[in-house]
C-alpha cells in the first residue's frame, strides 16, 4: 500500500513539474504541435469534394467486398448528378434521415452526442 501512494506522489510531482516547473511551456507547445499535426494528418477533410467526385464510397467499398468474399463480382455504374438536378425535397429528406437537428447546430450535434453516451 506504502508503494501506491509514493507512485501517485511522483506521478503528480511529476506532473507538476511540467507544467509549472522550466519546461512547462515547452511541454504544452510540445503537446500542442503533436495534436495539431495529428489532427492534419489523421482527421479526414472534405475539401477536395468542392470540385472533384470521389472515385468511391466506404458503403461502396464494403459492398464489393461483400459481393467478392460471396463469389460474386460486382460491378459498380453511377452516375453524378448535380444537386441543382436533385428534387429539393430528397436533399431535405436525407438531412432529416442523416440528422434531423442539423440546421441548429455547427457540425457537431451535442443533445444526440450525449443520448448516445448515455445509452451506451
Amino acid at each position: 500500500m506504502e508503494r501506491e501512494g509514493s507512485e501517485r506522489g511522483f506521478l503528480r510531482r511529476g506532473r507538476t513539474f511540467l507544467v509549472r516547473g522550466p519546461a512547462g511551456p515547452a511541454a504544452v507547445g510540445i503537446v500542442v504541435v503533436f495534436a495539431a499535426v495529428a489532427w492534419r494528418w489523421f482527421v479526414p477533410t472534405a475539401r477536395g469534394l468542392e470540385s472533384t467526385n470521389p472515385s468511391s464510397t466506404a458503403l461502396i467499398d464494403q459492398r464489393v467486398a461483400e459481393a467478392r468474399s460471396g463469389g460474386d463480382e460486382l460491378q459498380i455504374r453511377w452516375s453524378w448528378v448535380p444537386l441543382e438536378d436533385i428534387s429539393p425535397n430528397l436533399v431535405r429528406a436525407v438531412l432529416v434521415a442523416e440528422d434531423y437537428r442539423f440546421r441548429e447546430h455547427d457540425g457537431v450535434d451535442w443533445v444526440s452526442l450525449a443520448e448516445e453516451v448515455r445509452w451506451t
